[in-house]
This record gives C-alpha cells, structure tokens and sequence, in this order.
C-alpha cells in the first residue's frame, strides 16, 4: 500500500499556484491525520519496544528523524486523539484541519478530556470552516465553560513546566507555562536582575535584556550554590576541546557535541577553569581489567567526551543524567572496567 504511494508521489507535480497549494496541503493534513492514527497504535501496542526504543517520542526521535519537540507534539496529539473519536474522523475526511485539532487539544487536559468527548459530537461541526485563530478562541471558550463545571474547592491550575532544548542551529529553545506565584517570582526576578545597556554596548531589546537577565541569574546560582559538588555533577558549562585546539580555538563543543564559536570560546578562557581529560596514554589509569567494578573518574569523564549521552536508541538524555555500565558485565561474565567495554546508558533519575 505505501509502496503504491510512495510510487505516486513520484509523478505527482504540485502545482505552485494558490489553489494547486491548497489542495497539496489538505491532501497533506487528511495524510497526516492517518499517520497520527497509526503512531497512536504504535504506541498503544507498545510497537517502540521492539527496537530497543524508550519510548514512542524517543522511536520517533531516533527512527522518524524528526525533532524531539515535533515527537512530543506527535505523540501527545495522537493519544488524545483516541480518546476523540470525532474530531479524528473529521481531520482524516478533511472537515478540519491539523492546525485546527491542535487548537482543540492545547485547551484539553485529564480533567476536562471526558467532558469534551461527550460533547465533541455538538462541537466538532462548529469548527468546520473556521480557521486556526478562531478555532482556538472557540475552545478558550469551552475551557473557561469547563472550568466553571469544575466544583472542586478550588480549581487546579495545570503544573508549572519549563522546556530547555538545543535545536538545530546549535542554539537552545526554551519555553514552558508557569502557575501564578511561579510566575511572578520568575518576572520579578528578571525584573531585579536585568541591568542596563553599558556605555558603548548596542541597544538591546527588551527580549535581549530579559535573556541575559535569566542567564546572569543562572550565572549568579552557580557561583554560589554549595550542593553539587561532586566530580562528576560540575556544576558550571563544561566544554571540550583537544590540547591542540587551544592556540587555534577551533574544534570546541559542548558535552552534547553542540560546537562552540571562536569568540565565545575566547571569553569563556578568559575565566575558565581548565581540567585535563585524558581519553588515552599512561597518565591516568583508563583500563582496570576485572579488578575493579566500580568506575572511576578519569574513566567516566573520558566515557562522557566520547558518549556525549545515552547511547540508548532513540534517547537523547545528555552525559549529565547518564550513569556507566558495561557492556560485557563485569559480573558473571568477568567483563573488563575499561573504557572499550563501557558505555553511558540513561540510568539516573532526570533533573524535575
């Protein structure tokens, strides 16, 4: 069957005119509606496990080659849509458009899910030729409607959550929903910490000052938090570059391999600490043999330059979150403690 379409596909020329688009994309959104259905029951069916996967975000992560926010958004949206038999039915046949069921689905959460399904046969055919805009302000409608069903002593406000991601540009994409009081300690902190532009320094934007208010707050946390002290949990940026790299300063990166710019490498030597590791020679003892369970610390932060994370399919936990196993087990099987034979699973509980 794919086969027949991925044959179409080859003699399809898409037409670059207005309604030649329009056509193309909703051809798109009902395949899309399909590919939900069926990424639904994949996960439902627990289909990830079989190639080692973690989880059905983190197989289509590793298999689908698609971002991890775009996974999340994948999954969240296919298994809400289970539970809507409605408004699925009416994305595959085309009546709404994608960007319209996740309009619907941002509105919805576990309290208020049941509420909408028993309603969705009434609202569905109202969202019908409404666009993504107005779709969205109908179910802020709804929420508020549900909220007020809501007889609980106070009603819940969702938790606070806050997403930190590198992308693909090498940068780092946040965003998150805080409640009320998290919230207005979060403004009010950056309202203290933002300073103004210094004589000389280009005019920022109000956005800039706000960015570099978080990081000098974060900055600020750093220097002077006394809890993560160990070894192997440093608790500042850590960045690698071979020796033969510090004259020139190229080849820097981050633990998770994400490259660091000559000038920002230049400024950040102007304070570093720098720490060897060594990934070979006699210096530092890398191979214990069986003598030794146990890792060390030359050993796992030579394993955390060359992993750069968990090694498990599909999972993309950073060096930080991981722990050191061997492959070959040290125990029946007399498995070396040496770094051929280690590797960084994801095995400690991750930060919140």
């Amino acid at each position: 069957m794919l086969s027949v379409l991925a044959e179409a596909l080859d003699e399809v020329e898409i037409p670059a005119t207005a309604p030649g688009l329009r056509e193309a994309f909703a051809i798109r959104d009902r395949f899309n509606a399909k590919l939900a259905a069926a990424v639904a029951e994949f996960d439902r069916a627990g289909g990830w496990e079989a190639d080692g996967a973690a989880s059905a975000t983190g197989w289509l992560r590793h298999h689908a080659s698609v971002s991890g926010r775009e996974a999340q958004s994948l999954t969240r949206r296919s298994r809400r849509l289970t539970q809507l038999p409605v408004l699925a039915q009416a994305w595959s046949s085309g009546q709404v458009s994608g960007g319209q069921v996740d309009a619907v689905v941002a509105q919805l959460n576990d309290r208020n899910i049941d509420l909408f399904a028993s309603q969705e046969a009434e609202l569905v055919p109202t969202f019908i030729g409404l666009s993504v805009a107005q779709t969205g302000i109908a179910m802020q409608a709804w929420r508020q409607y549900a909220d007020a069903l809501d007889h609980s002593d106070e009603p819940e406000q969702p938790p606070s959550r806050f997403d930190a991601a590198p992308i693909l540009d090498g940068r780092t994409e946040v965003s998150g929903s805080l409640d009320t009081l998290d919230g207005e300690t979060l403004l009010t902190a950056l309202r203290v910490a933002q300073r103004p532009d210094l004589e000389g320094e280009p005019e920022r934007t109000p956005a800039q000052r706000r960015a570099d208010a978080l990081v000098d707050i974060c900055r600020f946390f750093l220097d002077h938090q006394h809890t993560v002290l160990t070894d192997r949990r440093r608790p500042h940026l850590n960045i690698t570059i071979d020796i033969t790299g510090l004259d020139n300063g190229e080849g820097a990166c981050c633990l998770d391999g994400a490259l660091i710019a000559r000038s920002d490498l230049k400024q950040l030597l102007c304070e570093a600490n720098l720490h060897r590791v060594l990934v070979d020679g006699p210096s530092a003892i890398l191979d214990y043999g069986t003598s030794r369970r146990l890792v060390s610390v030359a050993q796992y932060n030579a394993l955390g330059v060359r992993d750069r994370g968990c090694r498990f399919p599909g999972c993309d936990r950073p060096a930080h979150w991981c722990d050191a196993h061997h492959v070959v087990p040290w125990w029946p099987d007399k498995g070396p403690t040496r770094l051929d034979n280690l590797v960084h699973p994801e095995c400690v509980p991750s930060p919140g």
